[in-house]
Formats: structure tokens, C-alpha cells, sequence
């Protein structure tokens, strides 16, 4: 089977961004962050159909449930950090398009939709493997679907899911849902984080039997009164919220990926030497068309 492999851009670009950046110097800030992506591009992923998607809008769909979705985000950047981030993050995304990937992004939906889509449609077919660190694509991890977490330097899949995790793959998401997620304002059971919600898990199973075996004790502590607290209501909000699979049913998105998945670019050499000319990193030209 051929490999895919689909790049969270945004997970990407942060990573290396934070580590390249050079203060008052674009071209220096975008060679920090074009260079560990070639080394990338033309190493572990020479011999794989690379797709890139990135996060360029909230998603639609996920405001329309929960309005104060990802609201009040707050940057550990500086103000001169965060100006050189506005500059730097669109040149990369059009360097990607004009190096003939595959780019996915915007048009209502987030990177983690375009990747979860992706990864269904594909697995049957290929061998998918999604490059991030962040914590929601675990869930996705499947026949012929892995997720590479690069700051660990692990490949999760299915035969190493529960050693790696300390749960059944099957409650990943009751133990995400849980602990809600800070980054995108999703609010969790208070006070309790992945350690904890992991020793309930397999203490009792999914959320709801946690429910039913706390309703059936003599004795709560107070863990036990704030996982209650926590009512099947919220519990739903927050898997209609982090739920990947929920793309599977989505037609409109469906459609869409496949539309910008066989559109393949064909830039002229010329094109991209011009552009790369204007960022001032010229010397990168030959590497970015091999």
C-alpha cells in the first residue's frame, strides 16, 4: 500500500517558529521554519504523498454549538513575535502550494476536520500517517491510520495504543471529554486531568458507566461529587465538540476535500524561484523542487 502522510501545519509551523525565530528578520524567520520542513520533506517523507492542512479559521459548525469556542486564546509570544508570526505563517502555507503539496484550509473548517476526513477516506487504500503532537488525532488511530507524535518520537498505533495511553482505545475520547481542552476554551470536569480520568476509565469504563457505578456507592469523595456535577448534557456538548469521527457524515466537507485533493498544482520552477527570490531565501530553491 503507498504511504500518505498528512502534516498538522499549524502543530508544525508553531514547533519550529518558536525555535527559528530571529528578531527583526523575516527571511532569517522563514528559513527557520522552510529548512526542518525540507529536512522532513526529503527525508522521512521522500517516499510518501505529503498533504498539508492548516488552521486559517475557527470552525463553523463548532461556533454555531458553542459560541465561546476557542475564545479568549492567549499567546505566550511577544508583541514583535506575534507581528513576525503574521508575516511568516502565510508565506509558509504559499511556499507549500507553490512546492506542488496538496494544501487543505479554510472554507469553515479546521485543520483537525480536513485531517480527520482525510484519514477515512484514505485508510482503505493507503498507509495514513498524521504528523502533530496535538492530542485530539490519537482518536483516529485505526486500521492503516497512525499518528507520529514528533516531540515524543512515538508512532501510535493500534498495537501500542494502550501501552502508550494506559487505556482502551475505545474510551480515548470519554477521557479527552472529560478533561476538556484549555487551548480551545472546551471546559472539563474540574479538577480532574488525563491521570485521573484514566484511573475512573478503568476503574469502571466508559463516562456513563462511571456515572452509573458512582450513583451506586454508598460513599462519594469529592472527585466523585464533581465527575456527577459534570451532567450527561455537558458530556455531549463536549464529544459534539472533540468527536473526529462526526466528519464521516458530513457531505459538504466530504465534497470539498476531494475537490482540493486532486487539484494538484503544477508551478512553474520559474514561479517558485521568483518567489522564494522575493523572501530572500533563494539558496533554498533547489531543495524546495526536488
Amino acid at each position: 500500500m503507498s504511504k500518505v502522510s498528512i502534516i498538522d501545519g499549524n502543530n508544525f509551523f508553531r514547533r519550529t517558529f518558536y525555535h527559528g525565530y530571529v528578531e527583526d528578520d523575516f527571511s532569517a524567520s522563514m528559513l527557520g521554519v522552510i529548512r526542518p520542513f525540507l529536512q522532513l520533506k526529503n527525508g522521512s517523507l521522500k517516499d510518501s504523498q505529503v498533504i498539508m492542512t492548516f488552521d486559517t479559521c475557527k470552525s463553523e459548525k463548532r461556533l454555531a454549538l458553542y459560541p465561546d469556542y476557542k475564545a479568549h486564546r492567549k499567546s505566550s509570544l511577544t508583541e514583535k513575535q506575534l507581528e513576525m508570526y503574521g508575516k511568516v505563517f502565510p508565506a509558509f502555507i504559499k511556499i507549500c502550494r507553490n512546492m506542488k503539496l496538496r494544501v487543505l484550509e479554510g472554507d469553515g473548517y479546521e485543520a483537525d476536520d480536513y485531517i480527520a476526513i482525510l484519514s477515512y477516506m484514505l485508510c482503505n487504500h493507503h498507509l495514513v500517517k498524521i504528523y502533530s503532537t496535538d492530542g485530539d488525532f490519537p482518536q483516529l488511530v485505526g486500521k492503516n491510520i497512525s499518528v507520529y507524535s514528533p516531540n515524543k518520537n512515538i508512532e501510535i498505533t493500534d498495537n501500542n495504543f494502550q501501552q502508550i495511553f494506559g487505556i482502551d482505545k475505545r474510551f480515548y475520547l470519554d477521557m479527552k471529554c472529560m478533561c476538556g481542552d484549555n487551548s480551545d476554551n472546551i471546559p472539563g470536569i474540574d479538577g480532574v486531568g488525563e491521570k485521573t480520568a484514566i484511573k475512573y476509565i478503568n476503574e469502571y469504563g466508559s463516562y456513563e458507566e462511571i456515572r452509573q457505578g458512582l450513583n451506586q456507592k454508598k460513599k462519594l469523595n469529592k472527585t466523585d461529587e464533581k465527575i456527577l456535577a459534570f451532567t450527561s448534557e455537558k458530556m455531549e456538548l463536549n464529544r459534539k465538540l472533540m468527536d473526529l469521527s462526526l466528519v464521516k457524515n458530513d457531505k459538504i466537507l466530504q465534497n470539498l476535500v476531494k475537490e482540493k485533493v486532486k487539484e494538484i498544482l503544477e508551478i512553474d520552477k520559474d514561479d517558485l524561484f521568483k518567489l522564494l527570490c522575493e523572501y530572500g531565501i533563494s539558496e533554498l530553491h533547489k531543495e524546495c523542487v526536488i
